[in-house]
């Protein structure tokens, strides 16, 4: 007789039950890239978002993001073809190169009206996984106060960004010590 959470059960039972979930496996609902930005949320002090953007070509494109505003942050660049992401893919930074913006809030002034523009979130701190042809896949962090995600942050997210690097593209992607101070390639030979 074998236990299975407490309660005993014999080999037939026990076979019965593995037959059972070999026919029907439970789903499974965990995707790495989720669990790791929720993780990254939660330990970054300030921050109130994460996703994975690709931007570029005029549009911004946010999947896994931990909360719905950030669609709101992408809405905003796709209707203005402008913005920090998009101004960023066609810089082409090198991988965990870092943006960092204090304040998205801004003014929109004709000369006759001044409005303030304040999004969802305040201040965008966003690290490059990958760049190339005028595309930016990044690991973005929001917070909804300005001038929070600094320094600090940076050091932080740059784990985080290794491993939703490793996530995106597998393992060979970047590998400690391979790009310099600057986030230039080293040749490794």
């Amino acid at each position: 007789m074998v236990r299975v959470r407490g309660v005993p059960v014999d080999l037939d039972d026990a076979l019965r039950l593995a037959a059972l979930h070999l026919r029907h496996p439970a789903p499974t609902s965990y995707d790495g890239l989720d669990a790791l930005l929720s993780v990254c949320t939660g330990t970054v002090l300030g921050a109130s978002a994460a996703a994975i953007s690709t931007a570029g070509h005029g549009r911004v494109h946010s999947t896994h993001a931990t909360d719905p505003a950030v669609r709101d942050v992408d809405a905003w660049h796709n209707h203005l073809g402008r913005g920090p992401l998009l101004a960023e893919a066609e810089i082409g930074p090198p991988d965990l190169a870092v943006l960092v913006v204090e304040d998205l809030a801004f003014e929109i002034d004709d000369g006759v009206v001044r409005v303030r523009v304040t999004p969802p979130f305040r201040a965008l701190h966003s690290t490059t996984l990958r760049s190339e042809d005028g595309s930016r896949t990044a690991l973005d962090l929001y917070a909804v106060e300005a001038d929070v995600l600094g320094l600090d942050t940076t050091v932080l997210v740059d784990m985080f960004a290794r491993r939703a690097t490793s996530l995106l593209h597998g393992t060979g992607e970047l590998v400690a010590g391979s790009v310099d101070r600057r986030g230039r390639p080293r040749d490794h030979r």
